[in-house]
């Protein structure tokens, strides 16, 4: 007994190795719930979520998911829907984009989380007028990098 199994962290580990091994699913959702008693995350939750829809609970799943969708910070919201984009899930990430930034309209990169949300959707305009935005309010040292972006997408290039 130590130390890191008494936080959030070890069980989460342990219940996600099990989702991304696909084995010990059961088990799994046991560590997961122990990870969230111990501390509730945006990662365990979607943990959960992820581990009820692989054993068959499609409301379970949906119900976790929504809650780590509401106890989710900015940036774990950007990730998730661009994890989404490389799923193919375009509306869903688009969607989880324009939550984040409603909910967290003065985060800088949640113009570049719509812009390339609005780029995935073909509608390359809207998604340039976003990630100028984004450029000017990002770091200085990733500026240049987005307003080059924004440019191609005013050609009608994808980014």
């Amino acid at each position: 007994r130590s130390e890191p199994g008494f936080t959030w962290m070890g069980w989460q580990q342990a219940a996600n190795y099990c989702l991304q091994e696909e084995v010990n699913y059961e088990e799994a959702l046991g560590w997961a719930d122990t990870s969230i008693q111990a501390e509730e995350h945006f990662a365990n939750l979607q943990t959960k979520a992820q581990l009820l829809d692989k054993t068959g609970d499609a409301k379970g799943s949906k119900d976790a998911m929504a809650r780590a969708m509401e106890v989710a910070t900015p940036l774990e919201l950007h990730n998730h829907a661009r994890q989404l984009l490389g799923q193919g899930d375009v509306q869903a990430a688009l969607d989880v984009f324009e939550l984040n930034a409603k909910r967290n309209p003065d985060t800088w990169f949640v113009e570049i989380g719509l812009a390339r949300g609005y780029s995935a959707a073909g509608q390359f305009a809207k998604a340039a007028d976003y990630m100028a935005k984004g450029a000017e309010k990002a770091p200085e040292a990733q500026r240049e990098v987005y307003r080059q972006m924004a440019e191609q997408l005013k050609k009608g290039v994808a980014i």
